[in-house]
Parts: C-alpha cells; structure tokens; sequence
C-alpha cells in the first residue's frame, strides 16, 4: 500500500498527507475506483472534476497494484 501511494506521489502528484496515507493504509478501499476516489478526496479534489485520461491512467496504476499484491509481490 505504501509503495503505491509513494507511485501516485511520484508519478502524478498526488502526495497525500501523512494521515490521509495512514487511513488508508487502515483501511484500503475495495476497489480501484472506490481508492481513487478516496486518495482525491484526501488530496482535496473533487473525484468528478478529474479529466478522464487522469482518472484512466490512476485507475489503471490502482489496478495493476492490486493484482500484484494479490499475487504476493
């Protein structure tokens, strides 16, 4: 979970703060889009004013870590 939330920190600027990364780190949403939503909202942005290539691309990066962990990496 931290090495994600340090990919959307890197890769896109969505650095949250060290709270923010801790509620989610406790308590991880189900889902990519449900996470998404939940990593804007603790950056302070609204998740319905992302331009769609944005949410696509963090969507996809939330995606591709999930099915990793899921296999034990």
């Amino acid at each position: 979970m931290e090495a994600l939330l340090h990919g959307l920190c890197i890769g896109y600027g969505y650095c949250l703060p060290p709270d923010e990364q801790a509620a989610l780190i406790a308590e991880p949403p189900q889902n990519e889009d449900a996470f998404v939503d939940a990593a804007l909202v603790a950056e302070g942005l609204d998740p319905g004013a992302l331009d769609k290539q944005e949410r696509l691309a963090l969507t996809e990066l939330v995606r591709e870590w999930l099915v990793d962990e899921g296999r034990g990496k």
